[in-house]
Protein backbone atom coordinates (compact mmCIF):
# COMPACT_ATOMS: atom_id res chain seq x y z
CA UNK A 1 0.00 0.00 0.00
CA UNK A 2 1.67 3.54 -1.02
CA UNK A 3 2.40 5.78 1.86
CA UNK A 4 -0.19 7.98 3.43
CA UNK A 5 -3.04 6.02 2.07
CA UNK A 6 -5.81 5.02 4.89
CA UNK A 7 -8.23 1.98 3.71
CA UNK A 8 -11.12 1.49 5.68
CA UNK A 9 -12.52 -1.98 7.39
CA UNK A 10 -15.46 -2.40 4.46
CA UNK A 11 -14.08 -0.33 2.06
CA UNK A 12 -14.59 -2.48 -1.16
CA UNK A 13 -18.41 -3.60 0.28
CA UNK A 14 -18.68 0.20 0.30
CA UNK A 15 -17.20 0.73 -3.10
CA UNK A 16 -19.42 -1.46 -4.82
CA UNK A 17 -22.84 -0.73 -2.97
CA UNK A 18 -22.04 2.94 -3.33
CA UNK A 19 -21.22 2.17 -7.13
CA UNK A 20 -24.86 0.19 -7.56
CA UNK A 21 -26.65 3.47 -5.86
CA UNK A 22 -25.07 5.10 -8.41
CA UNK A 23 -25.83 3.10 -11.21
CA UNK A 24 -29.43 2.70 -10.29
CA UNK A 25 -30.02 6.70 -9.49
CA UNK A 26 -28.16 7.54 -13.34
CA UNK A 27 -30.93 4.98 -14.51
CA UNK A 28 -34.09 6.00 -12.47
CA UNK A 29 -32.80 9.66 -12.11
CA UNK A 30 -34.53 11.73 -9.41
CA UNK A 31 -37.94 12.09 -7.58
CA UNK A 32 -38.94 8.28 -7.28
CA UNK A 33 -40.65 6.70 -4.18
CA UNK A 34 -38.16 5.34 -1.88
CA UNK A 35 -39.35 1.90 -2.02
CA UNK A 36 -38.42 2.48 -5.95
CA UNK A 37 -35.36 3.05 -5.72
CA UNK A 38 -35.25 -0.62 -3.05
CA UNK A 39 -36.63 -2.68 -6.09
CA UNK A 40 -34.07 -1.79 -8.32
CA UNK A 41 -31.33 -1.64 -5.85
CA UNK A 42 -31.88 -4.98 -5.27
CA UNK A 43 -32.05 -5.60 -8.99
CA UNK A 44 -28.66 -4.09 -9.26
CA UNK A 45 -27.00 -5.44 -6.68
CA UNK A 46 -28.07 -9.29 -7.63
CA UNK A 47 -26.64 -8.26 -11.14
CA UNK A 48 -23.31 -7.44 -8.90
CA UNK A 49 -23.51 -10.95 -7.74
CA UNK A 50 -23.42 -9.58 -4.09
CA UNK A 51 -25.24 -11.25 -1.49
CA UNK A 52 -27.92 -9.09 0.21
CA UNK A 53 -31.67 -9.24 2.33
CA UNK A 54 -34.30 -6.77 2.05
CA UNK A 55 -35.89 -5.90 5.09
CA UNK A 56 -34.60 -7.93 7.32
CA UNK A 57 -35.91 -7.54 11.41
CA UNK A 58 -33.11 -6.61 13.79
CA UNK A 59 -33.94 -7.72 17.31
CA UNK A 60 -33.69 -4.53 19.99
CA UNK A 61 -33.13 -5.88 23.56
CA UNK A 62 -33.02 -4.52 26.90
CA UNK A 63 -30.86 -6.96 28.43
CA UNK A 64 -32.62 -9.89 27.77
CA UNK A 65 -35.84 -8.64 26.93
CA UNK A 66 -37.11 -8.15 23.38
CA UNK A 67 -38.66 -5.07 22.80
CA UNK A 68 -39.07 -4.81 18.97
CA UNK A 69 -37.51 -4.93 15.98
CA UNK A 70 -35.92 -1.97 13.37
CA UNK A 71 -36.41 -3.16 10.02
CA UNK A 72 -33.21 -1.95 7.57
CA UNK A 73 -33.84 -1.07 4.29
CA UNK A 74 -31.10 -3.68 2.68
CA UNK A 75 -28.34 -5.88 4.48
CA UNK A 76 -25.63 -6.39 1.61
CA UNK A 77 -22.90 -8.98 2.73
CA UNK A 78 -23.86 -8.42 6.55
CA UNK A 79 -23.57 -4.28 5.92
CA UNK A 80 -26.88 -2.78 6.68
CA UNK A 81 -27.68 -0.29 3.86
CA UNK A 82 -29.90 1.87 4.48
CA UNK A 83 -31.86 3.85 1.38
CA UNK A 84 -33.06 7.35 1.50
CA UNK A 85 -34.92 9.50 -1.16
CA UNK A 86 -34.45 12.63 0.06
CA UNK A 87 -33.22 15.88 -1.14
CA UNK A 88 -30.50 16.00 1.77
CA UNK A 89 -29.90 14.19 4.96
CA UNK A 90 -31.06 15.28 7.97
CA UNK A 91 -29.73 14.38 11.46
CA UNK A 92 -32.53 12.27 12.17
CA UNK A 93 -31.58 10.13 9.44
CA UNK A 94 -27.61 9.43 10.34
CA UNK A 95 -29.09 9.10 14.36
CA UNK A 96 -31.48 5.81 12.67
CA UNK A 97 -28.03 4.13 10.77
CA UNK A 98 -26.40 4.78 14.25
CA UNK A 99 -29.30 3.70 15.95
CA UNK A 100 -29.51 0.12 13.80
CA UNK A 101 -25.47 -0.95 13.85
CA UNK A 102 -25.46 -0.26 17.46
CA UNK A 103 -27.94 -3.21 17.44
CA UNK A 104 -26.25 -5.31 14.73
Amino acid sequence: MPAGLVTAPHEDITYQIIGAAYDVHNRLGPGEREFIYRRAMENELHRKRLNFAPEIPVEVYDGEQLLGYYIPDLIVEGNIVELKAVTALKPTHLAQVITYLNHL
